[in-house]
């Protein structure tokens, strides 16, 4: 049997203000709880609070605490946020986008190394 990394929400999402602010956002298909997922409204990346569903999952927007110690450091790296390819997300970027809709992000990603099948996000085929 492979040695999979399985995450349900409850490690990702600490705590959050108010659980009907969830709302569900194009994903694409196969991705996985914890995938960085592109929130259009923002051109932002936020957590995949589920697995994708009807080409969706959710997604906690505002005012919430989410936990990186289950996120792989590797599959934060894999994220581009320019049109070029070449700018990465980090781990800073999360906490300053964050901070304006209050979202808290504590904790420190997983070393590198394990990387989630369906786990490295992407836009989910929105435009």
């Amino acid at each position: 049997m492979p040695n999979e990394h399985y995450v349900t929400i409850g490690d990702i999402l600490k705590s959050e203000a108010d659980f009907n602010n969830r709302i569900a956002i194009p994903a694409a298909a196969g991705t996985k709880t914890g995938a960085l997922v592109k929130y259009n409204e923002r051109n932002e990346y936020l957590f995949a609070l589920t697995d994708e569903t009807n080409g969706e999952v959710l997604v906690q927007p505002h005012n919430c605490t989410i936990f990186l110690g289950s996120i792989p450091q590797a599959n934060i790296d894999a994220i581009t946020t320019d049109e070029d390819g070449l700018v990465t997300l980090t781990v800073e970027n999360l906490v300053k986008q964050g901070d304006l809709y209050g979202i808290k992000y504590v904790g420190t990603p997983m070393a590198s190394g394990l990387v989630m099948d369906g786990f490295s996000g992407g836009d989910g085929g929105a435009e």
